[in-house]
């Protein structure tokens, strides 16, 4: 873990550059003959970013996680293919995971903060990507409260009015909820994320100053979670 934010000196054009190339060339044969190149300006700042951003995180969230490892809080680059019709081999961004849980907790199913950086987006979020089982029956008990329900409908509201949009995990549940009313298909949802972005990351948003990480757009607009149910 980093001891603070200056060990991360950002993400530079060549980061971009180097992530709109593999958009383009989306083959085993490139990526292998780029390797250097993507440790260099995606991997190693990436690594930086987790130690630093991850320290600046645990002051307000003690019992964050944020391990600086391929499927840990950084997302490998290889897609699992198998069941895509998509079969080009590679993501083309850079996506990061900080989470809160049990130490032999699936990672995925834990509140946390995710952050995504591609060749014309910079996007934070914040949520639950997938509810494990307990959580999704806890959060289905709470949804059917008419109290809980109210305040979720008031906690959405104030997030949408502040420009972030929602991303909700596949729906199950019966049809009757899912095709109803917005209530009904929060409480259908697997899982919920809130997202704030911007569409066309400058590079003076990639680095930080002053000895803080600086995403203008950004920072200060997704707190950290609080619990709903």
């Amino acid at each position: 873990m980093g001891t603070g934010m200056t060990e991360f000196a950002g993400f530079s054009p060549a980061t971009i550059r180097f992530l709109a190339a593999l958009r383009r060339h989306n083959d085993r044969a490139w990526f292998a003959s780029q390797k250097d190149r993507c440790e260099e300006v995606l991997l190693g700042p990436a690594r930086d970013l987790v130690a630093a951003l991850g320290h600046k995180l645990q002051k307000k969230r003690p019992g964050l996680i944020a391990d600086p490892r391929t499927d840990r809080s950084i997302y490998r680059l290889n897609r699992d293919t198998r069941f895509s019709l998509d079969k080009t081999p590679y993501k083309t961004h850079l996506a990061l995971w900080f989470w809160e849980g049990p130490p032999n907790a699936a990672r995925l199913e834990c509140p946390g903060f995710y952050f995504h950086l591609a060749p014309d987006f910079l996007g934070l979020s914040v949520g639950c990507y997938r509810f494990s089982d307990q959580g999704l029956a806890a959060w289905r008990a709470r949804m059917a409260e008419p109290k809980t329900a109210a305040r979720l409908k008031r906690l959405v509201r104030d997030l949408e009015a502040a420009g972030l949009y929602r991303r909700t995990g596949t729906e199950t549940g019966p049809l009757r909820l899912r095709s109803g009313s917005p209530r009904g298909r929060l409480f259908a949802a697997q899982g919920i994320l809130y997202l704030v972005g911007n569409k066309a990351p400058p590079p003076g948003n990639l680095r930080p100053r002053r000895g803080r990480l600086c995403f203008p757009v950004l920072v200060g607009r997704v707190q950290a979670p609080r619990p709903v149910v």
